[in-house]
């Protein structure tokens, strides 16, 4: 994360909080949501506030007894979650900063949070490199956080002015990369499930009827055709052994376990109520590394 010459970050915060008509006298956020409204907007915000709630939780036990609290904004820098030492968070609740109040430089003047948003960088404040005075009493340290190649959010510590250190920016940059990765996980999930349940969706259409298998050979999802055809209902089908239907089941494992085609084979269930033939297709399941997750079983009615 690119971190910028703080003189130059610091005057060009100044000049954009006078800009702004902040006064350095002030001691509140301009801008504050409250009651109904606050309610929707964190249900709005409610992945980054689950995400951070753990990289939170991990931070306040490294930083217990400093006195710091740790603070998550949104994209436009209205606080999500704040938390910490008791003395500051009396202090800072006496300010009104507190969930709901935006640490944007519109609304207060410079300060780690709004500056971070406007700067895109991780950035420290100290002191009097703060606009408004009341201010001056603390050391900030906040870098945003991205998701999707947008800024979403900044996660902030903050604390006694005589305690800044270096080490505080770089703990809050630690955890904006956790909660980064953590979103991203979550991304590649939400993918994979809606991926799958596509491909679970188009298979329940088929005519013919599809079970998946695990490595410990019991069925683990079934379609609604191989429902029909064996006139069996699914729960009655799930985790049990594919041999316990279908005695040929060994001789089928072998072949596609040595990456053999099997395709259009005959072969019967072992259900007394169904006589019928079927014609059976396997195939292996693997994930990206190639490792096999599992195999796939297809069969339908062989026409005579």
């Amino acid at each position: 994360m690119e971190r910028k010459d703080r003189k130059i970050i610091i005057k060009r915060s100044h000049d954009r909080s006078k800009s702004f008509g902040i006064e350095p006298d002030r001691q509140y956020p301009k801008h504050m949501l409250k009651g109904s409204e606050l309610d929707a907007h964190l249900k709005k915000k409610k992945e980054l506030i689950d995400v951070a709630r753990p990289v939170i939780r991990q931070l306040l036990e490294t930083i217990e007894r400093t006195e710091f609290i740790i603070v998550l904004t949104d994209e436009a820098g209205c606080i999500l979650i704040i938390q910490g030492g008791a003395q500051t968070m009396v202090a800072a609740q006496k300010l009104n900063m507190k969930e709901g109040a935006y640490m944007s430089e519109q609304s207060i003047g410079t300060n780690s949070m709004g500056t971070a948003l406007k700067e895109d960088a991780a950035v420290q404040i100290t002191a009097r490199e703060h606009f408004i005075s009341v201010y001056h009493q603390w050391t900030c340290s906040a870098a945003p956080i991205h998701h999707k190649g947008k800024i979403i959010g900044t996660l902030n510590l903050t604390g006694k002015a005589e305690k800044v250190h270096p080490h505080t920016l770089g703990l809050v940059v630690a955890g904006v990369d956790a909660i980064e990765n953590k979103l991203i996980n979550n991304q590649i999930q939400q993918e994979l499930h809606a991926s799958n349940q596509y491909a679970w969706a188009m298979m329940n259409n088929l005519s013919y009827g599809v079970f998946a298998i695990d490595l410990n050979e019991e069925i683990q999802w079934v379609n609604d055709s191989a429902c029909r055809i064996l006139n069996i209902r699914r729960k009655q089908l799930l985790g049990i052994p594919i041999e316990s239907l279908l005695s040929d089941w060994r001789r089928i494992r072998r072949i596609v376990i040595h990456e053999l085609n099997f395709q259009d084979q005959e072969s019967k269930f072992n259900l007394e109520s169904l006589q019928k033939r079927f014609l059976f297709n396997a195939y292996l399941i693997k994930d990206d590394n190639n490792e096999i997750l599992g195999y796939l079983l297809s069969f339908r009615t062989l026409s005579r």
